[in-house]
């Protein structure tokens, strides 16, 4: 008799389905959790890229809100729509303008006297920004003038919520989403 019970536990399955399920739900949890947030990762980016090609066009026009300046204008256009899904405190906003599209990212001109390809003190230089000293980007910070370029930047670090991904993605767990847009400001 004894044996029969025995032999009847070994081949019962009434609980395997929960001992599998247990098994494997916490893989089946953190690769759902992980293509979720991969997922609002993505949509964060192109929010933050659609959130800079309007603040771009609105800054090109010169269009000021009412009782605000240029900057809050621009500002308030960035994070009425980046705000959806990020923490407008960690949006960092960034505007240099130029003289055209030749000139963006570029540095100073200066004189190479000793023939190196660089910039050494004490050889002269053009101060395209105005700022008194050289700089290897001759854009100026601001929103430019009449028929200037403008290159918006913006940045947010985003940090991942899921452990796993907090491991693998990143600098522990940190990607830094970023959107730029280039315009030439009207005419205004």
């Amino acid at each position: 008799m004894r044996s029969l019970k025995f032999k009847n536990f070994r081949s019962a399955d009434d609980g395997a389905t929960a001992v599998e399920f247990a098994l494997v739900s916490p893989v089946l949890f953190f690769l759902t959790f992980g293509i979720v947030e991969t997922g609002i990762v993505y949509a964060a980016d192109i929010l933050l890229k659609n959130a800079t090609y309007d603040a771009a066009r609105t800054g090109r026009t010169g269009f000021v809100s009412e009782g605000a300046t240029q900057d809050d204008t621009v500002k308030r256009k960035i994070l009425s729509q980046a705000g959806v899904l990020m923490d407008p405190d960690k949006i960092v906003f960034t505007s240099k303008s130029y003289e055209g599209f030749d000139n963006l990212r570029k540095p100073e001109p200066f004189t190479d006297k000793n023939g190196n390809g660089r910039r050494d003190d004490g050889e002269n230089y053009t101060d395209v920004n105005g700022n008194g000293k050289y700089d290897t980007d001759q854009g100026a910070a601001g929103y430019g003038g009449t028929k200037q370029v403008v290159l918006y930047t913006v940045t947010y670090p985003w940090t991942f919520r899921t452990p796993l991904l907090r491991e693998v993605i990143g600098n522990n767990g940190t990607v830094e989403l970023t959107a730029t847009a280039v315009v030439q400001n009207e005419p205004y």
